[in-house]
């Protein structure tokens, strides 16, 4: 096996936030085989002299859509899958060179692009899939015309389209099993209306609670968990009191029900890039969605706030689509910035995220056993978490013990 010594080096913890001088962290094997202060044995290793620079976890990032590279859900839907699929694979290599060695995948990507980057056919991070979104008839994900009747089956067969419709508890129970059958890691369902210029509105709520409870079993059953597309406070309340585990973007959450996501153990995701690139997706919007979607961004921040406050652990996320949009991704480091101090928004990328994905023993942290995906940085990124969303303070990159990016030397 390939052994790699990184010598003088500095380990950040990102449990902890502190930052401990290592004479070497060898690395055999894909993971990490232990940290030490002694001498270092090169015989034919390869050694990479890190210069005191500052050694962390890869980032992960836990809302992403590697299938989404059209500015119109509806045009995605229908493009060749092999077309989403080479559009993909170069979204998935620019998150890598961006630093981020995990991305939960929310809705759309298949087990076929997880088997790709296991055997390297794809140079991506590793990804966790939920296969498609579940998405009642008539709901923010039915992208169908409204005077197109064809049976929403087609939908789940398109690489480009990320729902599943169903309806009632014996169809949601089905779509749940289907789901996991085919590969997915967890279950994702649209709890609410959102942004979408051809979809319904934010207040539109979904599925029964009779559904959603159901869903909920069925995860719980396969041993995962279920994630909710949710703005609103209604929606969230919902879900949450249901079993929902993840919340993703949280926009209008209250302060009450902030404090029962806490109570009931459940996950944020937040996501303000999506709404930070307004500006580029206005043109495909009306006066009144634009407006509708400048309140979102107003809100997220504030719901930012009012999670911290209620202890709710926040995992790092962007939810970006169109492919001029994916460069954004480490701007989320900078948004969340303003509002949250650097040890939050660093810990929302990797300790917080690697447990929201129930991989903290393996990702997340550096340690021994650990998955050997690193990054070496310039600063300390407990300090000052904006380091992150400039590509070039990044001077190595490993992914599964193999180098990527090294601008050490």
């Amino acid at each position: 096996m390939k052994t790699t010594v990184l010598k003088n080096v500095r380990v950040l913890d990102t449990e902890s936030c502190e930052v401990t001088h290592y004479d070497n962290v060898v690395l055999n094997g894909g993971r990490i085989a232990e940290l030490n202060h002694a001498p270092v044995q090169e015989d034919g290793r390869e050694v990479i002299d890190c210069k005191g620079l500052t050694l962390m976890p890869g980032l992960i990032d836990c809302h992403v859509h590697i299938n989404m590279s059209s500015w119109s859900t509806v045009q995605n839907a229908t493009l060749p899958n092999s077309l989403v699929a080479a559009r993909a694979a170069r979204i998935l290599n620019g998150m890598l060179m961006r630093g981020f060695t995990t991305v939960r995948d929310v809705g759309g990507a298949d087990r076929g692009y997880v088997m790709a980057i296991e055997e390297g056919t794809i140079v991506g991070p590793d990804l966790v899939i939920c296969g498609k979104m579940l998405c009642q008839t008539g709901g923010h994900q039915d992208v169908r015309a409204k005077w197109d009747e064809q049976d929403p089956e087609y939908l789940r067969f398109q690489l480009g389209s990320k729902s599943h419709i169903c309806d009632g508890v014996p169809e949601v129970r089905k779509a749940v099993r289907q789901e996991i059958r085919a590969g997915a890691q967890f279950i994702k369902i649209i709890a609410n209306g959102g942004l979408a210029p051809t979809g319904v509105p934010i207040t539109h709520l979904a599925f029964s609670e009779e559904e959603i409870a159901a869903i909920v079993e069925e995860a719980i059953i396969a041993d995962t968990y279920v994630a909710a597309h949710a703005y609103t406070d209604k929606a969230i309340e919902r879900c949450v009191r249901l079993g929902v585990r993840t919340i993703e973007h949280c926009v209008f959450v209250s302060e009450k029900t902030a404090r029962m996501m806490k109570e009931k153990g459940c996950f944020a995701v937040p996501t303000m890039a999506t709404f930070e690139t307004l500006e580029d997706k206005s043109s495909s919007m009306t006066p009144e969605q634009q407006a509708r979607a400048q309140q979102a961004r107003e809100s997220a921040y504030n719901a930012m706030v009012i999670l911290k406050e209620a202890g709710v652990p926040m995992a790092f996320g962007t939810d970006l689509t169109h492919i001029s949009l994916h460069y954004h991704q480490s701007d989320e480091f900078t948004y969340r910035s303003r509002v949250l101090p650097a040890k939050d928004v660093l810990q929302s990328a990797t300790i917080n995220a690697a447990r929201l994905l129930r991989k903290e023993h393996e990702i997340g942290n550096v340690f021994a056993g650990a998955k050997a995906n690193l990054l070496l940085v310039e600063g300390n990124p407990a300090e000052d978490a904006t380091l992150l969303s400039k590509p070039v303070n990044m001077r190595l990159i490993i992914k599964n013990g193999e180098v990527i990016k090294n601008t050490v030397a």
